[in-house]
């Protein structure tokens, strides 16, 4: 009972007023009788089957807006409304296809039943009743008709041909309707001959001479007597049935208006069952729909709420009032806002927790970004970088802030598998190569830390300190016996010279070859010596770009010609340096590019392209040139002391270069371009190194 209830609330008003009009609109048509009084008076629309048809019509107009918002709800693609068509369609399948069936099979039942009961009972009962009435009739008509006929003849008496006056006289004397008197030569009078049977047919000379009688026709009973007298041998005498219609005319309507009402009354039952076929249709409809709103009502709501749920708000409960909820459903929703509630309280944690290690990361970040030492945390395996400071990012050239190990540091993945738990790393990035000193703790479970420092700048000043006592020793170790080799030489030359007669080209020669040598050798010395100790700069302020032309110009470096392209601005660009000393550096630069491209086939010329960029806080030099470019393998080493790309070369130039710019405060670095080299020289102003612009 509470169930029916349940899907009561759920049909609404609409749904109780289709069911109250459809209820109605069946009683009318079982009760009211409406089509049998229309049938039987024509012209005559009875009121109780207006009714019925205005219930109809509203009945469908109901029906029509449901369906209309069905379709609206369709194509809106409302959730739910595809299950609630199914459980609808499940409810008119089981309601209405039983209904018809029974409604088809009792329809044809009953007609069968009723036209077997009136043709095989009724109408034979009928038909021997009449029968056996119309016989007794007859023969008391006979019987009158032959005691009237004698009385007739004698009033004819001696009847003259075409005395139809008499005869209709006499015929509304004696009650006879018509009247015909036959003579031996044919029909002497008539009263009304156009309904008397025709005397010379069969039927009239079948009559054996006495009163017979003949079949009725039109409500009347013939009778031919045969008379015995001189002119007239028969008279045919014909009398009304009694009561006006006859016993066949009685049988005759009755037959009419039993089957008249046997059609009205299986079209009514028709109309009956199509109606009560309608009416659980209507109603298996809307108790489709109402149960299936009971169900859908509430998953509808749930589904809703699950998307709000799933896009972040954990605020949405659903209550009793979203649909009618029964026990089961009432379970599930308060499983449901249980669940939600639950959620919402695990995302207050979460992000209370989130809040706290986003703060606790942005902490050691913050002082992770202050340390020169980059900083990395790894997995357990080693495989994956989890975290990595600026400076980790900024020495090993990466912008993520995770990834794969072997992406991001390969040259450290070797000392994953090994004991040692620190080393010295040598990597390039970006055509420098670096020098990393590399440490790594292992914190178990937790994963690894690896911290690294460049100590490139301490490696490369131990390399130098120790190539420049090197050089200060060979310096020294060389020096002093070839002046005393070049002094000997040239005094040879001077003391015996002209005393030599034979041989005296030879011995020149010889002499010759020997002063050159040392020469050589000391112009080597000095370079080991310059290299070993640098004399201290004298700083003042010079025109860079005037500094630029003067090296250009100051002769030819190469065996092949060279065109300079001087990119300068147009104002001076005053820089405080050592004069001598930058000269010495830019000369170096250019002839290196110019030994480049004269080592370099298929080009006749070269080009070198001299551009200055002034910028707020440097000012940058770079010198491009078409030739041979640098070795990839040694660009981040052609500052190191002994390292060249030429055959003849001493490896002392760049390091040299180095050395005094090192000492002014500013840098240099190499890169290839696709046809030739770059080389950029970049001075920093207002550092401590002195260098700055001219007030």
């Amino acid at each position: 009972m509470q169930r029916f209830w349940v899907i009561l609330r759920s049909l609404g008003s609409s749904g109780v007023l289709l069911s109250l009009l459809a209820l109605g609109a069946v009683l009318l048509v079982l009760f009211a009788d409406p089509f049998f009084a229309w049938y039987v008076v024509p012209g005559k629309v009875p009121g109780s089957l207006l009714a019925g048809f205005l219930l109809f019509l509203l009945l469908l107009a109901v029906l029509s807006y449901g369906m209309v918002r069905a379709w609206i709800r369709y194509r809106k693609g409302e959730l739910g409304f595809r299950l609630q068509a199914r459980m609808v369609l499940v409810f008119v399948v089981v309601g209405v296809v039983p209904a018809a069936l029974v409604s088809g099979f009792s329809s044809l039942f009953f007609d069968y039943g009723a036209r077997a009961w009136f043709h095989g009972i009724v109408e034979p009962a009928v038909s021997s009743c009449c029968a056996a009435a119309l016989g007794r009739e007859r023969e008391y008509l006979a019987a009158m008709l032959a005691a009237d006929a004698s009385r007739f003849v004698e009033y004819l008496g001696d009847l003259p041909y075409g005395s139809d006056s008499k005869v209709r006289e006499g015929a509304a004397l004696f009650g006879f309707a018509e009247v015909l008197v036959i003579g031996r030569e044919g029909v002497l009078a008539s009263s009304m001959s156009s309904l008397l049977p025709d005397i010379t047919s069969p039927v009239g000379r079948s009559y054996g001479g006495k009163a017979q009688e003949a079949p009725v026709e039109n409500a009347l009973v013939y009778a031919v007597v045969p008379v015995h007298a001189p002119s007239i041998t028969h008279v045919v005498m014909a009398r009304a049935l009694p009561g006006g219609s006859g016993c066949a005319y009685d049988t005759s309507s009755y037959r009419k208006n039993a089957r008249l009402q046997l059609s009205v009354l299986q079209v009514q039952f028709s109309l009956a069952f199509l109606f009560i076929f309608l009416m659980l249709l209507f109603v298996s409809v809307w108790l489709g729909v109402g149960l299936s709103k009971s169900v859908v009502g509430p998953l509808s709501h749930l589904l809703s709420a699950t998307k709000r749920v799933q896009d972040g708000n954990f605020d949405c409960k659903i209550h009793g009032k979203a649909g009618v909820v029964d026990e089961e459903m009432s379970t599930v929703i308060e499983a449901f806002n249980g669940m939600v509630e639950q959620l919402g309280a695990q995302r207050l944690q979460l992000e209370k927790a989130y809040k706290e290690i986003s703060s606790r990361k942005e902490f050691i970040e913050t002082v992770l970004s202050g340390v020169s030492s980059g900083i990395m945390a790894l997995s357990p395996s080693g495989e994956y970088v989890t975290l990595m400071n600026n400076r980790a990012r900024e020495l090993l050239s990466f912008d993520g802030a995770h990834g794969k190990m072997c992406h991001i540091f390969p040259e450290a993945c070797d000392l994953l598998n090994k004991v040692a738990d620190k080393a010295n790393v040598t990597i390039v990035r970006e055509n420098k190569a670096l020098t990393l000193s590399v440490h790594m703790r292992r914190l178990g479970i937790q994963g690894l830390i690896m911290t690294f420092d460049d100590i490139s700048g301490l490696v490369e000043a131990q390399r130098q300190a120790a190539w420049s006592d090197v050089a200060r020793r060979i310096a020294h170790e060389i020096k002093n016996p070839v002046t005393p080799i070049y002094l000997a030489a040239e005094r040879l030359r001077s003391k015996y010279a002209e005393q030599i007669v034979s041989g005296r080209e030879t011995f020149l020669k010889y002499t010759d070859t020997i002063t050159k040598h040392v020469s050589s050798i000391s112009e080597i010395v000095d370079e080991f010596a310059k290299f070993a100790r640098m004399p201290s700069a004298v700083f003042e302020m010079c025109d860079i770009c005037s500094l630029l032309r003067e090296a250009s110009f100051a002769g030819q470096f190469g065996q092949k010609v060279v065109d300079f392209d001087l990119r300068f601005p147009d104002e001076a660009v005053p820089v405080l340096l050592d004069r001598e000393q930058i000269s010495q550096v830019f000369i170096n630069v250019f002839k290196n590019a110019c030994e480049s491209i004269d080592a370099r086939e298929n080009i006749d010329g070269g080009h070198i392209t001299v551009a200055v960029t002034k910028n707020i806080d440097s000012v940058a030099v770079e010198v491009k040139d078409n030739g041979v470019g640098f070795p990839p393998d040694l660009i981040g080493r052609l500052t190191e002391p002994y390292v060249t790309t030429r055959d003849q070369g001493t490896g002392l130039g760049l390091a040299i270069v180095k050395k005094i710019l090192d000492e002014h405060g500013a840098s240099i670095g190499f890169r290839n371009l696709e046809e030739g080299g770059a080389v950029l020289i970049t001075f920093v102003l207002n550092e401590r190194g002195g260098v700055g612009l001219l007030d």
